[in-house]
């Protein structure tokens, strides 16, 4: 019968954040073993800053466009209202003379270049806003590249951790979610030999806490017993992932 760890009054093992420590160390040591194989942070940030560097020039070549169009826009709507006042202009002097039908037609024509003038002005309010928002745009695109070229270096750790990450997980699991529920199952499993091995010391002894079963256990032998079984289910979680 394996001895039982110590606990103290409370019912907490004194022990616990020595064994934890040890768990998480180890996890740890699984990241930084995933990090440093993949040893390509730097061609990928390079390519994240060629990608962004690319999209700026893009951006930055279509303002000239865009400046180009609203300019065009403008022009079309200043020929249309003095195409319209040229018409009211007529219509006025088919008035004095008493030509009814130029006039008419005059009119006609003034209201038609009217209302292309009113289209164009909301077409140019949209253009404007494009334009503001595009440069605004480019913008924000310089600064995020100059940023990333100043912090390229914690980049690639960011890119690193990813990696590791993903490479634990495989799914939607995360490398944290793993720990706390494989910790989460060894508490619970040792909880069941706790009251297994009370179980047997009242059998045979008369009382919970009374037979040899609950001798103090070396908290690194625990520690080290723990961390086995952490890494035999990392082991099958990873076999099952590769199926």
């Amino acid at each position: 019968m394996r001895p039982a760890p110590a606990v103290d009054a409370a019912g907490d093992h004194p022990y616990t954040d020595d064994m934890f420590n040890k768990l998480r160390n180890a996890i740890e040591s699984v990241l930084s073993s995933l990090e440093s194989r993949t040893g390509s942070e730097g061609e990928d940030i390079d390519r994240l800053l060629a990608g962004m560097r690319e999209e700026l020039i893009e951006a930055k070549a279509s303002t000239p466009r865009l400046e180009d169009g609203l300019e065009k826009l403008r022009r079309r709507l200043a020929d249309e209202r003095r195409k319209a006042e040229d018409c009211v202009r007529r219509a006025g002097q088919a008035e004095e003379i008493g030509d009814a039908e130029t006039m008419r037609v005059a009119v006609e024509y003034a209201e038609r270049h009217q209302d292309r003038a009113r289209v164009l002005g909301e077409q140019i309010e949209g253009a404007e806003a494009e334009l503001a928002l595009h440069l605004r745009d480019v913008k924000d695109m310089r600064a995020q590249l100059k940023s990333s070229i100043t912090n390229k270096d914690a980049l690639k750790v960011q890119v690193r951790r990813a990696k590791a990450t993903e490479t634990l997980r495989g799914s939607d699991d995360t490398a944290a979610n793993r720990f706390d529920r494989m910790v989460s199952d060894i508490e619970q499993e040792s909880d069941r030999t706790d009251a297994a091995r009370d179980l047997e010391d009242e059998l045979a002894f008369g009382g919970p806490g009374k037979g040899p079963a609950h001798r103090p256990i070396d908290p690194d032998d625990l520690a080290d017993l723990q961390l086995d079984e952490l890494k035999r289910r990392m082991a099958e979680e990873g076999g099952e992932e590769s199926l």
